[in-house]
């Protein structure tokens, strides 16, 4: 995650979004992700909306 997330600030990525399993949130959350808005079904499983903010 850190490698993907220093290629994307090389390339200008100022922001990263993903739809993350409910049950991976807390992963994501270690690399400074936010949740938000509410959990919702795909493929019968819960997600839940992920963002973060990249920093230069």
């Amino acid at each position: 995650m850190e490698k993907a997330m220093d290629y994307m600030r090389t390339i200008g990525v100022k922001r990263i979004t993903l739809s993350s399993q409910v049950q991976a949130k807390g992963f994501y959350e270690t690399f400074g992700f936010i949740a938000e808005g509410e959990e919702y079904l795909d493929e019968h499983c819960p997600h839940i909306h992920m963002v973060k903010e990249l920093a230069k």
